[in-house]
């Protein structure tokens, strides 16, 4: 049964079905587009004759995606029909995460972008459902206030998860009904970012050490995991890319929704790197044969390692650090961002700038065993930007040859 409806000042009869298994709503005009104003008495008696004689066909044709244009006050006229769709929270968000999915976003991306909005909509005041364009500041600002115990960081990241949803629901404002003018405002906390922590020469020597200690009574094992950690400072590698990733040959191919730009990465690997892989890859298929837990098993290589940075004192160094000492070792041999960006896997080099603002005099205490390259590759960019300079000036400066000049 159609009711009454208003919307800027024309009269409509409100009908509701479900259409692919979702309950719509539209409206169908009470008045053709010459009609400036009909009295609300003139509008229930049209909305009568709707609901008898229009309703169930105008229903029909919507579900086959059509518009009913024979209804005797059109006047045979195009008209002019606004339709909102309700959907709710629950609704949308299954279909934006359907839509990251068709996309290839990787499944950790997804699974944080769903866990996010669930978060959110599942927050008491806002509800799955919601409607999507009832959405308000007001309903963020309540799901912060339930935020207060976490990091800055994990609050950013929630936020801009939202932020991504709401960006996403606007741009198909016909199916969901959220404006850019009503869209909520998100403001997300401001972030310090850290420079990278890199582990230099000595420290990363000392760690050996501990690692050579503590397994005094088993050499093999020891030479094992000292070649695992040079295989991560020397590659770049995430911890767990060695475990999840197809070794062929010389090169570990880092497969598309591992890697945060979602495309193949390959990492060309030395004969001993590629042993060193392999048994990595053996020991924990071994350990998985035995009952024990996968995840576990590759975390024992960051936890064997952080335990001997707490055994030196060393505060705020992690396993992931081996990556940042990769990148920023290889920046300051080669003063290459695109180079360093590459062998990281980013999207840009937006990521990758983390790694140039360091001192050259600290880096060349850290490592000095390239400190020797670093000031070959850079003498070498300094002579081929003064021979490119010179050539372009002795181009600019030459006197043209048996030009007549005339008045």
């Amino acid at each position: 049964m159609a009711s009454l409806a208003n919307y800027k000042d024309r009269w409509y009869a409100r009908s509701s079905s479900t259409i692919n298994g979702k309950r719509k709503q539209f409206l169908t005009p009470l008045m053709n587009r010459d009609e400036d104003y009909i009295s609300k008495k003139m509008a229930k008696i049209r909305l009568a004759k709707y609901e008898n004689s229009y309703e169930l066909e105008a229903i029909e044709m919507k579900k086959i995606g059509k518009k009913m244009t024979n209804i005797d006050w059109f006047d045979g006229k195009e008209v002019f029909q606004y339709e909102s769709i309700i959907a709710t929270m629950s609704e949308a968000v299954t279909d934006w995460i359907n839509t990251l999915k068709a996309d290839k976003l990787s499944k950790s991306t997804i699974s944080i972008y769903e866990r996010h909005l669930t978060e959110f909509m599942t927050t008491k005041g806002i509800g799955r459902k919601l409607l999507v364009k009832n959405l308000t500041t007001s309903h963020v600002d309540s799901f912060k206030q339930t935020q207060k115990k976490i990091a800055l960081a994990t609050l950013h990241s929630k936020l801009r998860s939202i932020e991504n949803f709401l960006r996403w629901a606007v741009k198909r404002q016909k199916t969901y009904g959220l404006t850019q003018n009503d869209k909520p405002c998100i403001d997300k906390p401001k972030l310090v970012v850290k420079k990278p922590l890199y582990i230099t020469n000595d420290m990363f020597n000392r760690v050996l050490i501990i690692i050579d200690k503590k397994y005094i009574g088993d050499p093999e094992k020891a030479d094992y995991l000292n070649k695992v950690f040079h295989l991560y400072r020397n590659t770049g590698l995430r911890l767990r890319e060695p475990f999840r990733n197809n070794l062929e040959s010389d090169c570990l191919k880092i497969k598309a929704g591992r890697t945060k730009n979602s495309y193949e990465r390959p990492v060309y690997l030395t004969e001993d790197q590629v042993q060193t892989v392999k048994r990595m890859k053996e020991t924990v298929q071994e350990g998985i044969k035995r009952g024990k837990n996968r995840r576990n098993m590759e975390n024992y290589i960051s936890r064997i390692f952080k335990s001997a940075l707490v055994s030196l004192a060393e505060t705020g160094y992690k396993f992931h650090c081996l990556r940042d000492t990769f990148a920023t070792r290889l920046y300051y041999e080669t003063g290459d961002i695109y180079k360093v960006c590459g062998h990281l896997g980013h999207a840009d080099i937006t990521m990758t700038t983390k790694y140039t603002h360091f001192d050259e005099r600290e880096l060349e205490k850290a490592f000095p065993d390239i400190a020797k390259y670093h000031r070959e590759n850079a003498q070498n960019r300094q002579k081929s930007i003064r021979k490119e300079y010179t050539g372009n000036n002795s181009i600019l400066n030459s006197a043209p040859k048996n030009v007549v000049y005339r008045g």
